[in-house]
Formats: C-alpha cells, sequence, structure tokens
C-alpha cells in the first residue's frame, strides 16, 4: 500500500501475516518514514493503488503517470514499534481491510538462510502506481551507510543491482520476497534509480525480529 501521513504523501507499506492467521491488519513500513505515535492516526493506506493494465518494463509509458485510482483505503492506525538499526517499524491498523482492497497479508521469513534465487520487490517508486522490481541474483548481508560492501554480520540486506525495474523515492518500505514468496526485508535506500543500475539496501526482518520488534504485539 501506499500512504499518507497528516495529507503528505509518504512511502510504501505492506500488510503482514501472523501464526494465528487471522487477518489482523499489521502494516509494516520503513523507520525512516518518521510514522509514530503522534501521527499515526493520521495515517491513510490506499490500496490496489495500480495501472489498470500491464506495461512493458524499461517503455517510456511504464514511467509515467498510469490511470491508478485511490479510491479503497483505510484511514487511522496505531503505532506499535520500531527498529532503527534495521529500519523496520510496525504499526496496527485502526480497521479491518475491506474485502474490495482484495489484499494480500505477506508470509515472512526470519531465517537466517539468505534466498539463493530470484527477490522482488513490489513498491510505489515516487508515489506513483505499483511497481514490481526483480533481482535474478542472490542478496548478502550488509550494512547501512556502508554502501553495498559484504559482511559476515549486518543487519540489511543488499540487492547488487535490479535486472528488471528499479526503486525511487516512495519506494521506501516496500518489501523484498524471497523466492516463495516470503517477506525478508523493507526497503531503506540506495543508490538504485530508474536512469542506473546502483544498489538497493533493505532492512532485514530477521535483525528486527532479533531485536524484539515482533514482541510488542506478537507476530507469534
Amino acid at each position: 500500500g501506499l500512504y499518507t501521513l497528516e495529507g503528505n504523501t509518504y512511502c510504501t507499506g505492506f500488510l503482514v501475516n501472523n501464526t494465528r492467521n487471522d487477518c489482523t491488519p499489521y502494516f509494516i513500513t520503513a523507520n525512516h518514514c518518521d510514522v509514530d505515535e503522534a501521527n499515526a492516526p493520521s495515517m491513510v493506506v490506499y490500496w490496489s493503488f495500480q495501472n489498470s493494465y500491464c506495461r512493458q518494463p524499461g517503455s517510456l509509458g511504464n514511467g509515467q503517470r498510469g490511470d491508478g485510482k485511490k479510491s479503497v483505503f483505510n484511514t487511522g492506525a496505531v503505532f506499535l514499534t520500531g527498529n532503527e538499526p534495521s529500519d523496520i517499524s510496525l504499526v496496527l491498523l485502526d480497521d479491518d481491510v475491506p474485502p474490495e482492497a482484495e489484499a494480500f497479508f505477506a508470509g515472512w521469513n526470519v531465517s537466517p538462510l539468505l534466498p539463493q534465487g530470484p527477490v522482488a520487490c513490489v513498491h510505489h517508486a515516487g508515489t506513483d502506481e505499483k511497481r514490481i522490481s526483480i533481482e535474478n541474483d542472490s542478496v548478502y548481508i550488509g550494512r547501512w551507510g556502508q554502501g553495498d560492501n559484504r559482511f559476515t554480520t549486518g543487519d540489511h540486506l543488499i540487492v547488487a543491482n535490479w535486472e528488471v525495474g528499479s526503486t525511487e523515492d516512495g519506494s521506501s518500505g516496500g518489501p523484498l520476497f524471497n523466492e516463495k514468496g516470503q517477506a525478508i526485508g523493507t526497503l531503506h535506500g540506495g543508490l538504485a534509480a530508474c536512469d542506473n543500475e546502483g544498489f538497493d539496501a533493505f532492512g532485514w526482518l530477521r535483525a528486527a525480529w532479533n531485536a524484539g520488534s515482533h514482541r510488542h504485539e506478537g507476530l507469534r
């Protein structure tokens, strides 16, 4: 979902499932998007904000605004917890997600084992309609502020470059999915843009989990 805070368009986020599978509307985004206890009640999350037909990746049309509508949304949330090092925040939406959103509650994986295949990020580049970026090579562990360097330990996952699509401002908080369709990170930032092949760094969901960010409301 694309969301606003206090009427301003901000970032991307995603619904996350819990082990009870009860569709509690937990919503994850990037910590640096500055959702907090004071402004969370003003959050408006827009669902299914996407173009009505697929456009060729890399084409002129794909880089322009589409015909998406912001007619399905949730208003209001409660800030639950955040982890600054891994750049992940968790909120609880005030109301159930409307059926017409046709929303998916993402599964997740906090294993130390990294995916050895393709990954994908679903996001709102430039706060425009939904985009999907794909990387076929394996991600690796990194640290925020250390570029695309590799580390044995760290709290971020690095996508060296995107093979399909890219990210831009507004994409922050978008989920990184492994080859099984499970969320493993949220977009923090990087050098990637539509005019280059730069890297992106994702806050590692495992790092936030180990820091205790899941325990406030028990994603377990």
